[in-house]
């Protein structure tokens, strides 16, 4: 079987074992990501991204943009391809009423271990340092790992609230719907926290667009340098994902209920979440490129 095809049907078999997605960081978010971590790669990197970014067949033809690149996984989610959408999260239970029982909480876990975020990203790191990895396997994930190394930094991409008025799980925030807003619901609201741009694949952007999105970045940059961050050693894709889980539980639904238009302080504090989230993943897709890519 040709390879390329069989990448696809297993990325769709994949997929469908856990089926929806409707919101993630829009695209300003996954962009400040991108550029954070190319302000952090090492002399040479970015050369040998480019050239491992060729054009395959046309279907990743040049020029390669590093920044808009991080956005391409979601392009093809909103261009109908809905397949890959577990792959952008990974929706742990917080069940703080103690509704979901062992078995069921037990099963969730189970199939995230090949259908979640944390799989996405150990499956590109994987391909991308397998030395018999195909040209177009690795540029497929080269763009997958550009994504979801943001989308495991949303907390509410980690998490799927339990309780009496969602005794199903609210969904990552998608079913808890807010008022007063444009937002209509909690994870819509967190996804447009650092901006509302959506490039998609025909939508440049405009100065307007550019100007608040690099005045974002000076922001995110100035208060969350690397310095602020910890780094352990053999931190791993779950930990990561617990970690946007618990700043999930501890901030996303808190000071909020249902229906609910967000106060001003809980804006100013989610916004605070979001910048240092935004910082701490481009300073870690910058670690991984200098790893994957290393002389």
């Amino acid at each position: 079987m040709n390879i390329k095809l069989f990448s696809i049907l297993f990325c769709i078999g994949a997929g469908l074992l856990l089926p929806r997605y409707s919101c993630a960081w829009n695209d300003t978010t996954h962009i400040l990501v991108a550029q954070i971590a190319k302000q952090n790669l090492n002399s040479g990197v970015m050369n040998k991204i480019v050239n491992q970014a060729e054009d395959i067949d046309g279907e990743f033809p040049p020029p390669f943009d590093f920044e808009t690149s991080a956005c391409w996984a979601n392009d093809i989610s909103r261009s109908g391809l809905k397949a890959l959408d577990a792959w952008h999260e990974k929706l742990i239970p917080y069940d703080p009423s103690g509704i979901v029982t062992e078995e069921k909480r037990k099963n969730l876990l189970v199939a995230f271990e090949k259908n979640s975020v944390s799989f996405a990203l150990t499956e590109a790191m994987r391909t991308l340092k397998n030395p018999k990895s195909g040209p177009w396997e690795k540029n497929f994930m080269l763009r997958i790992l550009l994504n979801c190394i943001g989308d495991i930094h949303h907390p509410l991409h980690c998490v799927t609230l339990y309780s009496h008025e969602f005794p199903h799980g609210d969904d990552g925030g998608r079913h808890f719907k807010i008022n007063g807003r444009i937002e209509k619901s909690l994870r819509e609201f967190w996804d447009n926290l650092s901006g509302n741009y959506v490039r998609g694949l025909y939508h440049d952007q405009t100065y307007e667009e550019m100007v608040e999105m690099e005045l974002t970045l000076e922001k995110i940059v100035t208060d969350y340098p690397p310095n602020s961050f910890d780094k352990k050693i053999g931190e791993t894709f779950d930990d990561w994902a617990e970690e946007s889980h618990q700043l999930a539980i501890r901030f996303a639904y808190q000071g909020i209920s249902p229906g609910d238009n967000p106060s001003k302080e809980y804006v100013a504090r989610a916004r605070m979440i979001t910048y240092r989230q935004i910082a701490s993943a481009g300073y870690r897709l910058a670690d991984i490129l200098n790893e994957v890519f290393v002389d």
